[in-house]
């Protein structure tokens, strides 16, 4: 059962369907999986979307961490506006100034690069992205910035979406995976639950008759065995 709506989530998950940012049909995630829903932010180029977005994103981060931040982390190469339009609305909404960086993979010699900023000694960074399936991304992003920087504080992870199934842990979802095994929190601005809840209250015409037994078998093949509530709610 999905936990109750907010007013702004709500909001938010009409924004991400309008923006075509959650998608249903038929499609193959990086983990192999094919899933009748799909939640992608790297067809979103135009600045009234990018600018909503990022606000979005900067108000579910005030509301977990005020002004103690330094660094917005992403990653490259669809996190780059992404990253921007989140710095710029905590900037103009919050009057929060921080350092972007962008995480680039390794070089030609195996050396990590991170764009922008690289988070200096005791930084106090918070990662985003659109979506965990698996986890193995964050995982390397992670590893990367607690090898390069001298005792980073990494706040936390706020994803767009929290698909809410599993990863290699059949009894946790992969979101929750990620934040045991890094010690921190993650967390999505809203649930799959919420999601499906609100397009459906809205009878989306997306959701067909097909694509909700899609869904529902989907779900009871990656559900976790055990449902787990350590959730931090940002919005």
């Amino acid at each position: 059962m999905a936990k109750k709506v907010k007013k702004s989530q709500a909001e938010f998950i009409k924004f991400l369907r309008e923006s075509h940012i959650v998608r249903f049909g038929s499609f193959k995630l990086k983990s192999g999986r094919i899933s009748p829903v799909f939640i992608d932010g790297k067809d979103l180029y135009k600045g009234k979307q990018l600018s909503k977005l990022g606000q979005f994103y900067a108000k579910a981060i005030y509301a977990r961490f005020g002004g103690s931040i330094d660094v917005i982390c992403g990653i490259a190469y669809k996190g780059m506006p992404l990253v921007i339009a989140t710095a710029t609305a905590l900037y103009r909404n919050y009057g929060i100034s921080v350092d972007t960086c962008i995480y680039g993979g390794v070089d030609y010699e195996g050396a990590n690069v991170f764009r922008g900023t690289k988070p200096k000694e005791g930084s106090r960074i918070v990662i985003i992205d659109d979506v965990i399936v698996s986890g193995g991304t964050i995982e390397t992003v992670v590893k990367a910035i607690r090898e390069q920087v001298l005792n980073p504080m990494i706040r936390g992870m706020l994803v767009a979406v929290d698909r809410q199934e599993v990863g290699t842990d059949r009894t946790i979802t992969a979101v929750q995976e990620v934040s045991r095994r890094n010690i921190m929190p993650v967390e999505g601005i809203v649930t799959m639950d919420q999601v499906l809840s609100v397009l459906r209250e809205e009878k989306d015409t997306g959701l067909s008759d097909d694509i909700n037994r899609a869904i529902e078998e989907y779900r009871q093949k990656y559900s976790p065995v055990e449902q787990d509530d350590e959730h931090w709610n940002p919005a």
